[in-house]
């Protein structure tokens, strides 16, 4: 039986981010790292295109064809951002507004990384407040490991 893929969208409503390409959408494989494909040889295996999809669902994503080549160069991001996604829910309410950009380092041409931004509008001290909670809930956990590849930051309409 071959994977059994799923989608469900709920409005955020909240303008430029409630347009159907921001609606939240959850996707779903039987096997993770599976989703069907037509390839030269009937259907091939191949599942971190369809997980991009739901990134840029979820986020708005900057420089999509840079942020794309950086984040499928490196598929296990993909996982990490759903998961960041989810606890910047339970830290900022649902449906938060995210942005995602491919970086490089200034000073180190050769460092490639992921900027999210959380793009906010609560009070200054009440969101570096959430921000903490995030930090301490889920990504403290996880800098030692994604640290060079993701930085997590707060904008401020």
């Amino acid at each position: 039986m071959g994977p059994n893929v799923t989608a469900s969208s709920q409005p955020s409503g909240r303008g430029l981010w409630s347009s159907p390409r921001r609606q939240a959408v959850t996707l779903r494989a039987v096997s993770s790292r599976q989703a069907r494909r037509p390839g030269a040889e009937g259907w091939t295996v191949w599942a971190p295109e369809l997980k991009w999809c739901g990134i840029e669902v979820l986020y708005q994503v900057a420089n999509s064809r840079e942020a794309k080549a950086f984040v499928l160069g490196r598929p296990y991001l993909l996982d990490v951002l759903y998961e960041a996604y989810a606890h910047l829910m339970l830290s900022f309410g649902d449906w938060p507004r995210v942005a995602l950009r491919q970086e490089v380092d200034p000073e180190i041409s050769e460092r490639q990384y992921l900027c999210v931004t959380l793009v906010t509008d609560i009070p200054v001290l009440e969101a570096i407040q959430r921000m903490d909670r995030f930090d301490e809930h889920w990504w403290l956990d996880r800098i030692a490991t994604y640290g060079q590849r993701l930085v997590f930051v707060l904008e401020f309409q």
